[in-house]
């Protein structure tokens, strides 16, 4: 040990105990931030703090990024995340009625509901009236065609 003027660091006896003087220790800061229910989309794939302020976080404000947020408000990522796989499941699962529907029809009816659903933005319109039990089959033959073709 040459050079070294440092005296050994000893245990405390035994029996006494260190007293802390907590005006002399700083405290915490006990004003935190709320926490964050979900990050924008910038503030995500940066994989910076985001503050969560709607319509634009504050990093997106100073920056001039378009924020965007993949949830609604009060709903953290995963709630969003798990709403939007119950909806594809249930719209997965119209769409195979739809397409059962096509299967067990027969062809003319099946191109009556082929043609339907091409003349229609949404598919799930024409499973709809199918089950309501208006489809018409055959548009020459419909007197009246509904108003959503």
């Amino acid at each position: 040990m040459s050079g070294n003027n440092l005296r050994p660091l000893l245990p405390a006896p035994p029996g006494q105990r260190r007293i802390i003087d907590e005006d002399t220790v700083p405290a915490r800061s006990k004003s935190r931030a709320p926490p964050v229910l979900a990050a924008c989309s910038p503030c995500r794939t940066a994989r910076t703090k985001c503050d969560g302020v709607r319509p634009s976080c504050g990093r997106c404000n100073t920056r001039g990024d378009t924020c965007a947020y993949d949830v609604d408000p009060n709903t953290t990522r995963m709630e969003g995340l798990k709403q939007k796989v119950t909806t594809l499941q249930f719209e997965c699962n119209e769409l195979h009625e739809l397409y059962k529907y096509l299967r067990t029809k027969t062809e003319v009816e099946a191109i009556g509901i082929l043609k339907r659903i091409r003349d229609t933005e949404d598919p799930l319109v024409v499973l709809n009236i199918i089950r309501d039990g208006t489809f018409c089959y055959n548009l020459q033959l419909c007197e009246k065609v509904p108003e959503v073709w």
